[in-house]
């Protein structure tokens, strides 16, 4: 039996269906409402009644068929996303092209934090534990800037550049985290802009979080 269009004719169509918005009827949507592909019964998208079946129904709805019903209520929900730049002068500005945190919905992704005091733009003198520190207290600061703290946190990386300050690292770290840890990624790097020993990296979701260990399941 033929197979149904491949996946990347799905994705295709997919796309090209949102890129066209209100013109999609023009070049994709079918002569009457609920049509079906002129296909031959049994090639999975046309039953052997005419019918098009469940499965057909939800690819049809992405070449036009549905006359943008279910694309526009996809749309509503899409655009129901905003995007907010999180900036605050408590952090050290962004020293390259991106921000300092982005928030989309409730999820904030923070940039890669170095050991820098935000007043002066330059790495705190000591090492591993004293960049360690300030990394952390600069996305204390971003997590602020968004009524958070580092219980919002979920997921963490660290970048060093020696694994011997693993420890060191940390020993600090369970300053800022106290328990119920977020996951988190460690790894060794050759490099960290203006020689930093550490970088943190982190993502959080807003709004109040319950731990699982204390909810009632």
């Amino acid at each position: 039996m033929p197979q149904n269009p491949s996946r990347h004719l799905w994705w295709a169509a997919k796309v090209l269906n949102m890129a066209l918005g209100k013109n999609r009827a023009r070049f994709l949507d079918l002569s009457a409402e609920g049509a079906v592909p002129p296909r031959e019964a049994g090639q999975g998208w046309v039953s052997g009644e005419g019918k098009s079946s469940g499965a057909a129904k939800r690819r049809l709805c992405w070449l036009g068929s549905c006359r943008g019903r279910c694309c526009s209520a996809a749309s509503a929900a899409m655009a129901a996303l905003v995007k907010r730049i999180i900036n605050t002068t408590r952090a050290p500005a962004a020293m390259g092209p991106y921000s300092q945190a982005v928030l989309v919905d409730r999820t904030m992704y923070i940039a890669g934090q170095l050991g820098m005091d935000p007043s002066s733009g330059q790495l705190v003198p000591g090492g591993a534990k004293e960049q360690t520190y300030q990394a952390l207290q600069n996305i204390g600061e971003i997590l602020k800037a968004v009524g958070c703290d580092s219980s919002n946190v979920v997921k963490a990386t660290v970048l060093m550049t020696d694994m011997k300050d693993f420890n060191d690292i940390n020993e600090v770290y369970k300053q800022f985290f106290k328990c119920n840890f977020p996951a988190r990624a460690a790894y060794q790097v050759v490099a960290l802009p203006k020689g930093a020993c550490v970088e943190i990296e982190a993502i959080a979701i807003l709004g109040p979080l319950q731990d699982a260990s204390q909810a009632k399941i």
